[in-house]
């Protein structure tokens, strides 16, 4: 890959871990794309108002370089 490639990531819930992680890498400076997928509308409009892109539904993936599910296990 090259290094000036844009890494897209996919991050699958928005609870604690799923926020955590989408902040940190939103202010880390990556050439990334990020979104995250989460149900609630709630934690979902608290983490858009923190610039994070969002959606309700999983995207199709198949231009997705890295796939983190941040739920609890079913």
């Amino acid at each position: 890959m090259n290094t000036s490639s844009r890494i897209s990531i996919v991050i699958v819930g928005a609870g604690h871990m799923g926020s955590a992680l989408a902040l940190g890498l939103k202010n880390s400076n990556l050439n990334i794309s990020m979104t995250v997928i989460e149900p609630d509308p709630i934690r979902r409009t608290t983490i858009t108002t923190d610039g994070v892109c969002t959606q309700e539904s999983m995207p199709e993936l198949k231009n997705t370089n890295i796939l983190i599910l941040a739920i609890p296990p079913q």
